[in-house]
């Protein structure tokens, strides 16, 4: 079985979550024997493999290109249509939709091209709710959720924590994502700074997000600390997570949210938006706000204290439940019955 992966053209210019799935995917496939490639356009031929496994909607246009090649077609959706955000937020949403995704004409939108790949795979029911019923697929549409994984956390004491050594930072609250109006940031910022806490944010924005992140940072930038990115994976990204009082996600929508995962897994308290599927996956092992209300993330900041600089029932929730290893798994089984 060869398995080609497959993800928008510039998806690696400012990698993310999405990247890191992608990357951290294709190795537990490889460690099972699995034959799994990066599509290189100017070297490989689709017709080579079995299956084309597209991570992202963005690409709806090739999907039937794509399986005119005579593979089969799974794709990671990575979609939470027809939401309600901020109006700034939702004119960059139509923007995208119209642009990126696009609607040129009845015939050819992707709407109709939902309808083309031979399976999804969603982070979350509730994200193959939303797409089932935003694009009105047939009943019969098939899909296998797929819930992201972590690797296991490694012990390592603050002395030894390569990212207190180069910065010389503690007892700190952490942000990990790109800084971006959809993510909130400014939210954090300003609920982290009414309590008078310490934030670390770690990241940087995309080209569209650059002027968004520019003003924070010429307004912040001596209440708040700005890292920079982190490469993800690494040791210095593992040990910030480690050294931070709590993790803060306050998107206006997450269909899983990886870095919550990485940084529960550590036992690192997590406060984590309600907006999106977060609740199918941390269930009752954090703390939920409302991006909105700004009184919720305080009132969550003020209640880290009660949970302890450690949450181990996180930790242990989390290393039982999510694996790459058990994402590996299920999606060989769905690759399989695919072929069959």
């Amino acid at each position: 079985m060869k398995i080609l992966f497959n993800t928008y053209i510039h998806a690696f210019q400012n990698p993310g979550g999405g990247e890191t799935v992608l990357l951290k995917t294709k190795e537990a496939l490889e460690k099972k024997g699995i034959t799994v490639d990066l599509f290189d356009q100017w070297k490989m031929k689709i017709s080579d493999y079995d299956i084309m496994h597209d991570f992202s909607s963005i690409n709806w246009r090739y999907w039937e290109s794509f399986k005119g090649c005579g593979v089969k077609l799974a794709v990671t959706p990575v979609q939470w249509p027809n939401d309600s955000f901020p109006k700034p937020i939702e004119e960059k949403t139509k923007s995208i939709i119209k642009n990126v995704l696009g609607y040129s004409s009845p015939e050819v939108n992707i709407w109709n091209a939902m309808r083309i790949p031979d399976i999804f795979f969603p982070t979350t029911q509730m994200e193959m709710d939303k797409i089932l019923n935003y694009y009105e697929l047939p009943k019969n549409t098939k899909y296998k959720v797929i819930y992201n994984g972590i690797d296991s956390p490694t012990k390592i004491d603050l002395e030894e924590n390569s990212f207190f050594k180069k910065f010389q930072i503690n007892d700190y609250l952490l942000y990990v994502g790109r800084i971006s109006p959809l993510k909130n940031v400014e939210f954090i910022i300003e609920s982290a700074l009414a309590t008078n806490s310490k934030l670390v944010l770690v990241g940087t924005a995309d080209i569209t997000d650059a002027e968004y992140a520019k003003k924070l940072k010429e307004k912040y930038q001596h209440k708040v600390i700005f890292v920079g990115a982190l490469p993800s994976q690494s040791k210095i990204l593992t040990d910030a997570y480690k050294g931070a009082k709590a993790l803060i996600v306050a998107s206006f929508f997450e269909t899983c949210s990886l870095v919550g995962l990485e940084a529960g897994s550590l036992g690192i308290p997590v406060i984590m938006t309600e907006a999106g599927a977060t609740k199918e996956i941390y269930q009752n092992h954090v703390q939920y706000i409302n991006p909105y209300q700004k009184e919720t993330l305080i009132s969550a900041i003020k209640n880290i204290s009660s949970i302890g600089i450690k949450d181990y029932s996180l930790q242990k929730y989390i290393l039982d439940n999510f694996s790459w290893d058990k994402v590996a798994d299920a999606l060989i089984t769905s690759y399989l019955d695919l072929l069959r």
